[in-house]
């Protein structure tokens, strides 16, 4: 596909995520919030990096794949300001 092309893609056939915890079908966004030190920071400088979580509307659960895990944080790619 070539960039800034469109494609309909009909998600009434794809699959609701829903709560594990109470089966709820609704999330919201929440962040969890890293600070970094100049130390470990790619740019020299301390910093504050939110990490997008979707939790759920009903009870506040966090699935386990939308968890920022250490291993996920591990993996994480920041963008860097030129």
């Amino acid at each position: 596909m070539i960039a800034g092309q469109q494609r309909n893609f009909d998600l009434s056939q794809a699959e609701d995520v829903t709560c594990e915890k109470c089966s709820n079908a609704y999330f919201e966004s929440a962040f969890l919030v890293k600070r970094v030190t100049a130390l470990s920071s790619p740019t020299g400088q301390e910093g504050i990096i939110p990490i997008p979580v979707f939790v759920c509307k009903g009870c506040g659960h966090i699935n386990e794949e939308f968890a920022p895990t250490p291993d996920r944080l591990k993996q994480a790619a920041v963008a860097v300001p030129k």
